[in-house]
């Protein structure tokens, strides 16, 4: 009956609880007999297991025979996989497979398996937090969506939206829904090529070598420097690599600095196991790539095997060379996914006319949150987490944890939290203010994982009816980490199954811009609908 009465009992409901997704479900096994499946062309080896568990979250993990230690074997196809279980061939995964089988014979001829297949359906749903949430942020009392929710749709500017959350200051943070508010898939995440500007998927850095690339803004070295000594992990065993005497530096027509090997007097393509002590001691460098012409966004020089899946290198790379974290989080550079929503913001959105306005005048400048800090150690409660080890921020030879995994990822549960404060060098505007950065060119970001998982996401736990699903990946902006062992960094994302999942920075996935209204936009008289799919709220 009224905003007040409706604030008080918002807050009467208390948390979100990240530690679980919303809408929550419970699964229980299909079973279908005499399946047969075919394995992956080209795929030598099987996952095996004699046992397995279903999760609740609705994913199957292998099992040793303890019925406890995830299983981890690998198994030529062949009558030693009768009677186990199997995900299928190794490009599948075996510890969290959404179906599995039991093998009852094999048909080597064909990449085939015949037995029991093993997969679930969802037997129920609870409607537990469901609505609107109260969470503070750096403005005030923050009201998110959060569950299987179904009126938060909006039409404006020549696209559909769904309000993520009031903001503190009463403005309203919405993020993009394509062409229809039922759209799915590719249709919800932009293109800066297409003429409706809708479906395409962008790498969000064109550089990975460096804690640097996970901003959204970043900062670089004007010349290369070299690391001494670190292991650089997972080349694949049975995979044959390019490695040269020499490399050279590249730079795209959009001005990103890359490597690409170059023969001297040297060009070895084999696998890291079969390389001589000769070419060992040759100081070769490799982009750990197949393609001898790769242009590759990172790059190492050999220095010794450690084993036939690991190398003792060095990293080239343009990454600050400081143990000043703030010059490796200087916002001197657009990342590629900042270069995209601007090019679209120009292009495809922001002189479209609502009332004979752009659609730019309605928009409040808010904060879109790179959350580059580090949790040296975490508390939540009475609990408490160190991850000292993963505290660096600028080392390429110390691996980093960012905040976002530490509080969501890294905590056990019921430990986990989020958060939608951010400190000002990574609170992305247009206009600089005491708490934010002022780096922006247009008032256009993406959404957090904190966001994500305030409004019903959890990490690697499929959501089918979570609103933020659309069946396609897309970003968030939210880092996860740097890996020394890759040599690659990453952040967190959506999953086409509603899951936040993570990737490296040079992967692809769509872009969903997010903007926001000014405070009130929904109270003009003149704006109809009542936020349902049928009737979304239009702005006109």
């Amino acid at each position: 009956s009224s905003v007040a009465k409706a604030k008080s009992f918002i807050s009467s409901k208390g948390s979100p609880n990240v530690n679980v997704t919303a809408p929550t479900y419970t699964y229980v096994e299909e079973i279908t007999e005499n399946f047969t499946y075919t394995g992956t062309a080209g795929e030598t080896v099987w996952s095996s297991s004699p046992k397995y568990i279903l999760t609740s979250e609705g994913r199957f993990v292998l099992k040793q025979a303890d019925g406890e230690t995830n299983a981890s074997s690998y198994v030529s196809l062949s009558d030693a996989l009768i009677g186990t279980y199997t995900c299928g061939t190794r490009n599948n995964g075996y510890t969290t497979c959404q179906s599995i089988y039991k093998v009852e014979s094999v048909d080597t001829d064909n990449q085939r398996i015949t037995g029991t297949k093993i997969t679930y359906r969802e037997t129920s749903s609870m409607d537990s937090e469901q609505g609107l949430y109260r969470v503070s942020d750096n403005k005030g009392d923050s009201y998110i969506f959060r569950g299987n929710v179904t009126n938060n749709n909006v039409y404006f500017g020549g696209y559909y939206w769904k309000i993520v959350r009031i903001n503190g200051d009463g403005t309203i943070r919405m993020i993009f829904n394509g062409a229809s508010p039922t759209a799915t898939g590719g249709n919800v995440t932009i293109s800066v090529s297409n003429s409706n500007g809708i479906g395409t998927t962008y790498a969000f850095n064109s550089l990975n070598g460096g804690p640097t690339y996970v901003g959204y803004m970043y900062n670089e070295e004007d010349t290369t420097w070299e690391t001494g000594n670190v292991e650089a992990t997972y080349f694949t065993e049975d995979t044959e690599y390019y490695f040269a005497d020499g490399y050279e530096d590249y730079v795209d027509n959009e001005g990103h600095r890359m490597f690409k090997l170059k023969k001297n007097n040297i060009l070895v393509k084999d696998k890291l196991k079969n390389l001589s002590q000769a070419e060992l001691d040759a100081g070769l460098y490799t982009c750990k790539g197949t393609d001898e012409d790769l242009i590759c966004t990172r790059i190492m020089k050999v220095i010794s095997r450690k084993s036939n899946t690991n190398l003792i290198a060095h990293y080239i790379s343009y990454s600050p060379n400081t143990t000043d974290l703030s010059v490796v989080n200087a916002n001197n550079k657009d990342s590629n996914a900042k270069k995209r929503l601007d090019t679209w913001y120009e292009t495809k959105f922001m002189n479209k006319l609502n009332n004979g306005k752009a659609a730019s005048t309605y928009l409040a400048d808010e904060v879109y949150c790179n959350d580059r800090s580090i949790y040296s150690t975490y508390t939540h409660g009475d609990y408490s987490y160190n991850n000292n080890s993963f505290a660096s921020g600028y080392s390429l030879t110390v691996s980093t944890r960012f905040a976002g995994r530490t509080r969501l990822l890294d905590a056990v549960e019921p430990h986990m939290s989020a958060t939608l404060t951010c400190s000002k060098n990574d609170a992305f505007t247009v206009t600089e203010t005491a708490t934010t950065n002022g780096s922006l060119t247009y008032p256009i970001g993406l959404i957090t994982f904190d966001e994500v998982a305030l409004a019903g996401g959890k990490y690697a736990a499929n959501n089918s009816k979570f609103w933020l699903k659309t069946g396609a990946f897309y970003w968030t902006m939210t880092p996860l980490q740097y890996d020394k062992g890759q040599f690659t960094s990453g952040l967190f994302r959506v999953t086409n199954l509603g899951a936040m999942g993570s990737i490296s920075v040079t992967g692809t996935n769509g872009l969903r811009p997010v903007i926001n209204l000014k405070a009130n936009t929904l109270l003009d008289t003149s704006v109809d609908g009542d936020g349902t799919v049928a009737h979304p709220y239009i702005i006109e």
